[in-house]
């Protein structure tokens, strides 16, 4: 696990070690602090979607997207009713899936950095 980590979770779920923990595992060498603001999936077309990740990466703030065209996800999103166990799942298995798809966009950022 990295150290010296700041790391704020400002998503409207609980924090719980675990996903902190598996957060920081997902997170590339060189993060040394971590905002997650918002996350949730938007229509972008007939058919298409992206998942969002709003998120401050060493003092950058950035938003992380991830292309689907899966409908039955956005609808069972627009469903989730906050503060529901599905609610929290759903953010927390998306915050990680967004994460670790955006992977070379962050140490990207990081280098720049």
């Amino acid at each position: 696990m990295k150290t010296s980590l700041d790391y704020l979770n400002s998503l409207p779920i609980k924090d719980t070690k675990n996903f902190k923990k598996n957060i920081l595992k997902t997170l590339p060498k060189g993060v040394n602090q971590v905002c997650l603001s918002s996350c949730g999936i938007e229509r972008v077309g007939t058919g298409s979607y992206n998942y969002d990740l709003h998120l401050t990466i060493n003092d950058v703030m950035m938003v992380l997207k991830t292309f689907t065209n899966c409908a039955p996800d956005y609808v069972y999103y627009e469903n989730l009713e906050l503060g529901t166990w599905l609610f929290e799942n759903w953010i927390k298995n998306t915050a990680l899936f967004i994460i670790d798809d955006n992977y070379d966009d962050i140490v990207e950022v990081i280098k720049e950095d």
